[in-house]
């Protein structure tokens, strides 16, 4: 027991020296750093500095030899310092937008936006505007209206206005079957429907073509209706591009009539316009002119004027008095000639001849006939 005792004693001991020597083996002093001091302290009493000496190379563990492990201190909790920023990397930021290439946007074409310009007038086309007329007769603007392009081929007769190329119009159309264009022909039908226009009534009732091109206009021939309402077509101004041509007075029921401008006119329009306000109803119509652009190229020759009476009963060429045929007869192929036909009664030149002034051409032979048995104001003679 006492040696139990002993050993329990003795416990405490060794645990202590044990860890005695864990400290040893942990703090090993190197004496020769203290014989350094030493030196030190002798050559600063002499006034001189102390050499260099050169250490020896210790062996692992310390003099000793002995291996030693040395635990390094904990590292101490750095002192907090402001976050600069980073130093930069060597990664900088990524490039920029790339700089503008040599090529530039291209420099504007020679075509720019046109500028906006006022829109020019129309060029005046070759059918101008008619002259004024007298303010007393000058009619109203032309009414709106429902306009159909004539759409057929017909043939017309030299002097008549074609149809090819007109356009009928009218203020207002009664029915499905009275359009403005049923007019436009020569075979007319004067009996309903038959070629019989027909407006509804209103203060300002018209019909009117549009013509082909602007033209000389001399007459212009309507067609009444037959079966009814003649009257429609009563008192009803005839125009030409707005100038008057005639009025058709009080056309009777079914009637053909054409009516003569009093001088030709000329425009693009010919326009049959109510004075009464009753509607219209026109079953033919012709316009007799001449294209205004052919009638300036083919105008005639004006006839030379000379001084003097005309004398010639013979031979003509209408250059001077002495060539110019007596009034009555007519200068045909260098002859001068009269009306009288075949086994008409007549008088030869030498009733002419003394009488320079007469007019009775009817008592000269035709072309192509001779005066036969003629004596001077005795007997008359014959054409042969």
């Amino acid at each position: 027991m006492v040696r139990s005792a002993i050993v329990l004693a003795a416990a405490p001991c060794i645990a202590a020296a044990d860890t005695l020597s864990l400290l040893q083996q942990h703090v090993v002093v190197d004496m020769e750093d203290y014989d350094d001091y030493d030196d030190a302290v002798d050559y600063a009493g002499k006034g001189g500095d102390r050499p260099v000496r050169e250490r020896p190379v210790r062996p692992l563990g310390g003099k000793t030899g002995k291996e030693t492990t040395t635990l390094a201190p904990p590292a101490p909790t750095p002192a907090p310092t402001d976050a600069p920023t980073p130093a930069p990397t060597d990664a900088p930021t990524p490039a920029p937008t790339p700089a503008p290439t040599d090529a530039p946007t291209p420099a504007p074409t020679d075509a720019p936006t046109p500028a906006p310009t006022d829109a020019p007038t129309p060029a005046p086309t070759d059918a101008p505007t008619p002259a004024p007329t007298d303010a007393s007769v000058t009619p109203a603007p032309t009414p709106p209206g429902s306009c159909v392009a004539y759409p057929g081929n017909e043939a017309v007769p030299a002097g008549q206005l074609p149809y090819a190329g007109m356009t009928a119009c009218q203020t207002s159309t009664y029915g499905s079957l009275s359009y403005a264009t049923r007019a436009l022909t020569n075979s007319v039908s004067n009996r309903w429907s038959g070629t019989c226009t027909h407006t509804q009534s209103g203060s300002d009732t018209a019909w009117w073509v549009q013509l082909a091109e602007t033209s000389i206009v001399d007459s212009v021939q309507l067609t009444n209706r037959a079966d009814c309402c003649g009257s429609r077509l009563h008192n009803v101004d005839i125009l030409v591009g707005g100038q008057l041509c005639a009025n058709t007075g009080s056309i009777g029921d079914g009637a053909t009539v054409k009516y003569n401008c009093p001088s030709p006119l000329t425009g693009n329009e010919i326009m049959l316009r109510s004075k009464t306000g009753m509607l219209i109803t026109v079953c033919g119509f012709q316009a007799y002119g001449r294209a205004a652009a052919a009638a300036a190229a083919v105008a005639p020759t004006p006839a030379p004027t000379f001084v003097g009476e005309a004398t010639a009963y013979k031979k003509c060429d209408g250059l001077s008095a002495a060539t110019t045929c007596i009034d009555g007869f007519k200068c045909k192929s260098g002859t001068c000639k009269g009306t009288a036909g075949k086994n008409d009664r007549c008088r030869d030149n030498s009733f002419y001849k003394n009488n320079p002034n007469s007019a009775a051409d009817d008592t000269a032979c035709k072309d192509g006939l001779t005066c036969k048995g003629y004596v001077y104001q005795k007997k008359w003679g014959e054409c042969k």
